[in-house]
């Protein structure tokens, strides 16, 4: 919701859905739920991602409520190239996602 006015978003539901929407899509970046309930999980989704060729170099973020000491870096050594700990506001994750993208505000 926060998003849908500055970005074209395609949501799933599970881990192995997005897995499927991306081997059949193009997409520019994700934005992952690390904890996706039963199945995959949002790290076995970046590690997956990153084995596709047109998707190793994009953005893949991790969005978690894990936000101890370590977890941050523990998401980017295992495929995320970025990370937001929740709760987040609806100023927060636009600037963070037009930074990582770099849509200006004349592109909103």
């Amino acid at each position: 919701m926060f998003l849908r006015d500055i970005v074209e978003l395609d949501l799933a539901a599970t881990g192995e859905t997005g897995l499927e929407m991306a081997i059949q899509n193009r997409y520019d970046g994700f934005l992952l739920d690390i904890n996706l309930g039963p199945g995959i999980n949002g790290v076995e989704v970046a590690k997956k991602l990153r084995e596709i060729d047109h998707y190793r170099e994009i953005p893949v973020v991790a969005l978690t409520a894990l936000a101890l000491n370590g977890d941050k870096e523990s998401f980017l050594a295992q495929g995320c190239s970025h990370y937001m700990s929740k709760p987040f506001s609806k100023n927060g994750i636009r600037s963070f996602v037009q930074e990582i993208f770099r849509i200006g505000p004349s592109s909103i």
